[in-house]
């Protein structure tokens, strides 16, 4: 078996011209797969944002109605407390 500087003389020494065509097939296939690859993973990345933001606005709707809720029933303790006050100051 050659040894490494061997085998790197032996490819020094060729004089073929490099299969241009070969080549070029190759890069286009390689481009070709890079840009299916780019397409399938960008998609799928914008449907995981496009979920997570539709999560998250439904998530800030029910903390709305949540302290919504909560201030309409504060407000009624409050009107019930003023009038339990208002009537317990009263003469009977």
């Amino acid at each position: 078996m050659a040894t490494a500087p061997e085998q790197i003389n032996k490819r020094r020494a060729r004089t073929e011209e490099p299969d241009t065509e070969a080549i070029q097939s190759f890069f286009e296939a390689s481009a070709e797969a890079a840009r299916e690859y780019l397409a399938v993973t960008n998609a799928a990345a914008l449907d995981g944002l496009r979920k997570a933001f539709a999560a998250q606005n439904e998530g800030l709707k029910a903390w709305t109605q949540a302290v919504q809720a909560g201030q309409t029933a504060a407000t009624k303790i409050a009107v019930a407390s003023a009038k339990f006050v208002e009537d317990s100051q009263q003469p009977k």
